[in-house]
């Protein structure tokens, strides 16, 4: 079953949606991963509906632009793990720190800010990514950071507007969309995000998501 609740409040509605359903046995162990999941159906359901209620633009804006080559790149980058939900504060010393050792070694630091997603683990809520700069050809990292050399290959390719909080329910709907459109993930190739504009928390800006396909 499904419930709505609607309850008055200063200022406004405090609107809960919630339901409940039963898991069989022998899937109760993905139990916390599918609730993560439906979590983020639900915040991006609440997200619209308060937008379409109080006549206010979305908070972000997701425009597919479909399947696309992607040249070859080589990338100087640094791990990062750490909360899903700290990563919106936790990239831009990440990315400044980047551009930081690109400039004392004399190489262009001014670019897109890169992240490579390696593994996200909505049950644990923690991300594994690499943060780093596109690298010119024969061009050596500094110290500190690592070279990564992406083949080229096509991806679908989407455009983010909005603060980088709101990136993981982009996400989610880049993958359920790629499902829609019966594409399938490169088994190698991680998804990536590419900073357009400033990363701070709470500042809207704009991002290039690009989930790698099976060739």
């Amino acid at each position: 079953p499904i419930y709505w609740q609607f309850e008055p409040t200063a200022g406004g509605t405090r609107v809960t949606w919630r339901f409940q359903g039963r898991v069989a046995f022998t899937l109760r162990a993905f139990a916390a991963t599918v609730q993560g999941a439906t979590g983020l159906d639900l915040r991006f359901g609440l997200d619209r509906l308060a937008a379409t209620l109080e006549a206010t633009p979305p908070a972000y804006t997701l425009a597919y632009a479909g399947v696309q080559p992607q040249p070859a790149a080589r990338f100087a980058q640094q791990l990062h793990r750490g909360p899903l939900d700290r990563l919106a504060a936790d990239l831009p010393p990440k990315i400044a720190d980047t551009r930081e050792q690109m400039a004392a070694a004399g190489l262009p630091a001014n670019g897109p800010a890169v992240v490579h997603y390696l593994k996200t683990q909505l049950k644990l809520r923690l991300v594994d990514c690499r943060v780093g700069l596109a690298l010119a050809p024969d061009t050596t990292p500094p110290a500190g950071l690592s070279l990564h050399e992406q083949p080229a290959h096509d991806a679908y390719v989407l455009h983010f507007d909005g603060p980088p909080e709101a990136l993981e329910l982009a996400w989610y709907q880049a993958m359920q969309r790629l499902r829609v459109e019966r594409h399938t993930p490169h088994p190698q190739l991680p998804p990536c995000a590419q900073y357009l504009d400033a990363t701070a928390p709470g500042t809207r800006g704009r991002v290039t998501l690009r989930l790698p396909l099976r060739g």
